[in-house]
Parts: structure tokens; sequence; C-alpha cells
């Protein structure tokens, strides 16, 4: 009974000195690593990072070799987990500072005054793209590595009981590196097709699409805007940003297209321009099809490629940057689709502009924000490869490049805006603003879709419901919208309700049903009055029974809709998707 006491008191010994040393961990953890997740003194410009990256090494040595002199709890079987997590959290920290030093050394031997990037590729002839480009590459990988261990290593810590008293605080730290991981990740990936993309060995020029989504399209929003930018061996050599009104006019009378019906109808437009050339939802095929407006309407460049951004994307570079005072106007992350929209569709006349010159803002502004960008430190451009990640994934950053290499690798990331192929069930929602100014601003979407079993299989069932929250205004009025809804190939539209023949007219109207990229597409119009609501209710039949069901939903670019789906009365998802969704049954 004697020894059983002394066993007893031996090993709550034991467990006070391991939670003592265990909140010297967490103290240790939470010092080192929040200065790194805060963007403290993380950049070249200041001098100080190679200094406070070998001071905050000295630390993580010493902490290891602490850890090491611990190294017999390793033995002990309730402790071994804590020891071994522990012991990698630290290894790992030490591993990303000696990657991170060397790397900070290679981008400091490179930094001059034409700035780094284009240093780092006119070296890369002098060694081949393997000198300084590759040991970066590397590095960049041995990092993600690293960070790949302390993500895994701290999700195993914050799961150990002793450490429950900081399990939150790990949690919070896990998060923010398992971010840090993402995004050098896509960094990594990147520097296969990095040089192509920043004009290496040749300059390229993009094609720049302005799809703003208070005005939603089929791929993010009307073009109101278009430009081209040319880059040359990292440097920014030439952007230019106009009126797309400007160039469509060039052809008025010259050009005659004949649009898609709907855009006949809906817009009463008889001829087809570049401004609603992103009329499908796959954005290849819409990118090719601007690429071809683009020519006929008297491009002469030779372009490497498309890229399309909404707003929300500009907003989030503002927020990195810094808010910009430009002609007298602040310009702010969190409304600068707002200001922007003010100034040049209502106050451009009382700064003394015309009509035809009120967009010469957004050059402007493009101008200032991008030489911010390519001017920024490595440390801030890791903040830029998040928010174009982030950006890319929700799909207000869509690209096409004509560089075959470089295409497949955006579709292997799902940057291309394709719509997908799947064998599974298929759901995607297209609504396509007819003329009814900026009014999506407003407007609630909501998607409401059930799946059941009848006599003869599968059915779907799809409730479109849109509120509207505006007014008649400047920016606003009565929604109309042509809406798509992509399905499986094969599947039978049953029953269908809410569509309308024109806004003015009271007759009941009908979907339109055709194939497109290997889907079935229903079609309608409908137009809903400020303050009030509408609904669009399809029922189909699903082409098959689907036994190991799955649902692949697909997410227009440029709208956050509330989506809810059952199966057989089985709520699968409720909530905003920022992307796409694959939803399995169970």
């Amino acid at each position: 009974m004697k020894r059983l006491k002394t066993i007893i008191i031996i090993c709550l010994i034991l467990v006070g000195v391991v939670i003592t040393h265990a909140f010297l961990v967490y103290r240790g953890i939470t010092a080192q690593i929040e200065p790194l997740i805060n963007g403290q003194s993380l950049s070249l410009d200041d001098g100080l990072l190679v200094e406070e990256m070998a001071t905050a090494k000295v630390v993580l040595v010493d902490i290891n070799r602490q850890i090491k002199r611990l190294s017999y709890y390793r033995f002990l079987p309730v402790l071994r987990g804590l020891y071994l997590d522990t012991s990698n959290v630290f290894l790992a920290l030490e591993k990303i500072l000696e990657d991170g030093q060397s790397l900070e050394q290679e981008l400091k031997q490179q930094n001059n005054e034409e700035g780094m990037l284009a240093s780092v590729l006119a070296n890369a002839d002098q060694g081949g793209i393997g000198s300084s480009f590759t040991r970066i590459s590397l590095l960049l990988s041995s990092l993600n590595s690293d960070f790949k261990i302390l993500e895994t290593s701290l999700a195993n810590l914050s799961n150990q009981r002793i450490l429950q008293f900081a399990q939150s605080d790990i949690e919070n730290i896990h998060q923010k590196i398992n971010q840090y991981y993402q995004q050098l990740g896509v960094a990594v990936d990147l520097m296969d097709v990095f040089p192509y993309f920043v004009g290496y060995p040749e300059p390229v020029t993009y094609l720049l699409l302005f799809q703003n989504n208070h005005e939603i399209r089929a791929t993010g929003g009307f073009i109101g805007s278009y430009g081209l930018i040319t880059i040359d061996q990292g440097q920014l050599v030439n952007l230019f940003i106009d009126d797309i009104y400007h160039l469509d006019s060039e052809v008025i009378g010259e050009l005659e297209i004949e649009p898609p019906q709907p855009i006949r109808d809906y817009l009463g437009v008889q001829f087809w321009y570049m401004r609603d050339a992103n009329w499908y939802p796959d954005w290849p095929t819409s990118a090719k099809k601007v690429m071809e407006f683009y020519q006929l309407e008297g491009g002469t460049e030779k372009l490497a490629g498309v890229i399309a951004i909404t707003p929300d994307v500009v907003g989030d570079l503002i927020a990195l940057t810094g808010d910009l005072l430009l002609e007298d106007v602040l310009y702010q992350a969190d409304d600068f689709t707002e200001t922007l929209q003010y100034e040049v569709e209502q106050n451009y006349s009382n700064l003394g502009l015309s009509h035809w010159d009120r967009k010469d803002v957004i050059d402007r502004l493009a101008k200032v924000i991008l030489d911010e960008i390519f001017s920024m430190s490595p440390t801030e451009a890791l903040a830029i490869v998040g928010i174009l990640s982030d950006r890319l994934a929700s799909k207000d950053i869509l690209l096409y490049l004509e560089n075959q290499e470089a295409q497949r690798f955006v579709m292997d990331k799902q940057w291309d805006g394709s719509i997908r192929s799947t064998d599974k069930d298929y759901l995607m929602v297209v609504d396509s603003n007819m003329a009814a100014l900026k009014t999506n601003q407003y407007i609630d979407r909501q998607l409401t879709y059930k799946v059941f079993e009848y006599n003869d299989g599968l059915y779907g069932q799809l409730y479109i419901d849109y509120q509207h929250g505006g007014d008649f205004a400047w920016d606003s009025t009565r929604y109309r919208t042509y809406t798509r809804v992509y399905v499986p190939l094969g599947a039978k539209l049953v029953d269908q309700r809410g569509a309308m023949v024109d806004d003015r007219n009271p007759a009941i109207g009908s979907f339109d049903v055709y194939e497109e990229n290997d889907k079935t597409v229903f079609g309608a119009f409908i137009a809903i009055e400020p303050g009030q609501t509408g609904r669009l209710e399809l029922l189909y039949k699903l082409p098959e029974d689907y036994q190991d069901y799955t649902l692949y939903y697909q997410r227009q670019p440029g709208l956050a809709d509330s989506v809810a789906m059952t199966y057989f009365d089985q709520l699968l998802y409720s909530g905003k998707p920022v992307g796409d969704l694959l939803i399995p049954k169970f």
C-alpha cells in the first residue's frame, strides 16, 4: 500500500512537471509565432528581418535543447504523445526560421532599383532559369513542407488533454498557420508557370475585364470597362483602361452580329457587342468570345489571355495598400464599389467631366494600386497571394490563358471558371441582369433544392426565391433577369412556375429548354418590383437514379446565394457557399 502511494505521488509530481513545461511550451509557441502571424517586423525594407530571425532561432535552439532534456517522457505512454508533438512543433519552427533566413538572403541579393522580380528573372539567363529562380522555388517548397509539419503538429498538440487550458489559443494559431500553409502551397505550385505569367522570356499582354457584380451577368457581372496590361520580365510596362462603350461605339453600323435570343428579347438590342460577350457561364467560352469581339472591334495586340475581376477584388487590395485619396475622393475597402459607382454614374458632372470621360478615374485608380503592388516587399507579396488565392476560389477572379501549360495549371486549380463535368447530380443557377441598372446589390437570391423519389425514378424540385430590398433610384429599378438552370444532361422538365413573357406583359411565360456544355439548360425571364418578392419553380426528372447520390453545386461568380439542399427530406447543406460544393447524401 505504501509503495502504491509512493508511485501515485511520483506520478503526480511528474504530471505537475509536465503541466509546468506544457505551460512554458504554450508561452513559447505564442511568443515565437504571434509576431509572425501578425505580420510584425517582416519587411525586407526595414533591415531588421535577418537580425530578428537570428535572435528567434537562438531562442528556439535553446528551447529545443531544453525539450531534449525531457526526452525520458517519451517512454511514458501517457506523456509520449505530448512530448513528441511539442518537440515537433519547435523543430518545425526552427526549420521554418532556417529556411526563412535562406529565402530572405536570396531575395535580398536580388533586390535592386529595378525591383526584385525583374532581377530574379534577368539573372535567370546567367545560369538558366535554374539559378536564383530555382533556388527561390526550392526554398518556397521547403518552407511549405515546414509549415505542413508545423500545422500537423499543432493540430495534434491542440488535442492533448493536458493542454486544455491553452486549447483555444493553440487552435487559433493552428488556423493561421494552416492559412499560411495554403498560401505557400499556391505560391509553390505557381512557380512552374510563374515566368510565363510575368512576361519571361517574352512580354505578355492580357485583356482585362472589369465585371460589375451589382449588375450581374453569367461570369460575374456586366463588363463596364476593359483594359490592357503588358508585363515584361516582371515589370509593368503598360496599362490602359477604358469605358467598354468607347470600343463598342467604333463599330456601330459596321459590325452586325446577331446576339443570343434573350439578349435580343430582354435587352432590346439588335446586334451583339463586346460588352455583352460574357454571356456563357462557361468562362473559357465567354473569354474566347470576348477576345473574338476585341479583335473584331479593332484590337490588334497579341493577347496572352483574359483576366476578369469584380470590384470586390479591388476592395481587398485597397485594404492591403491603404485608403486611396484621388481627386478629393476617398476610396476605402468597405465601400469601394458604391463610391466608384456614384462617381462614374452621378458625380462626374460636378467634377467638370463629360459622360464620355466619366470612367477615366478607373484607369488612374488602377495605376496607383498596381504601382503599390509591384513595389511591395516579399512578405507583403505573400499577402497578395492570399487575396488572389481566395478570390480565385470564389471566382471573383477568372483566368483564361492562351499558353496551354499555363491554362492546364489554371484548370487543375479550378480557376478557369469552366462548367464542371461530373457523373453526379449537378446544379448551377445563373442570373443575367437584363437592363436593370445596378439592382443586384439590393437583391437577395435564395435557392432551395429538393431531391426525392417517385414511381419512375429521382426528381429534382428547385425554388429560386428573389427578395428585392431596393427602390426606384439612380442605381436601382425593377429587377429583370433571364435565369438559366444547368442540370444533368438528359433531365426532363415536368412542371414549371413563375416565368414571365416580359415585365410589362401579364401573360404567363415558359422555360426555354436546350443543351449546352453537356448539360440540360432551363431558361426563363422574371421581373421583381422594388420591395417585392418573386419565385421561379421547376420540377424535373433526373436522368439517373444515382444510387450513391452526390450533388455538385456550382456557384455563379459574383453572387452570394443562400442555399439549402435536401435529399429524401434529409438536409444536406444550408448556408452561403463561397465556392463550389460537392455534397454526398450522408
